[in-house]
């Protein structure tokens, strides 16, 4: 890292000022714009994802383009065959 900041890190060292990225300790940022949310239950096929942020951030699913707004929860696929839950950091409109 450029910058000393570890690649591997806690949504809240990205997202200081959201509450809820405070409480998530299943997902983990690599890098400041990619959101990972690995699957931790045997056979599970979707999955619950916090997407951190502040309003104009958004969370794009790296595979299927699908978009997410930031501060909700909502459940992905999880279908680790072909598409695991990774998002890429975009800005969003208001």
């Amino acid at each position: 890292s450029l910058f000393g900041a570890p690649p591997m890190r806690p949504l809240f060292f990205d997202f200081p000022d959201d509450e809820g990225a405070r409480r998530i300790d299943d997902q983990f940022m690599f890098g400041p714009n990619l959101l990972v949310a690995p699957v931790l239950e045997l056979g599970a096929r979707s999955r619950s994802v916090y997407f951190p942020g502040h309003k104009g951030v958004c969370w794009r699913h790296f595979f299927t383009g699908a978009t997410h707004h930031a501060a909700v929860r909502e459940t992905v696929p999880a279908l680790m065959e072909v598409q695991f839950p990774l998002f890429r950091r975009i800005e969003c409109g208001p």
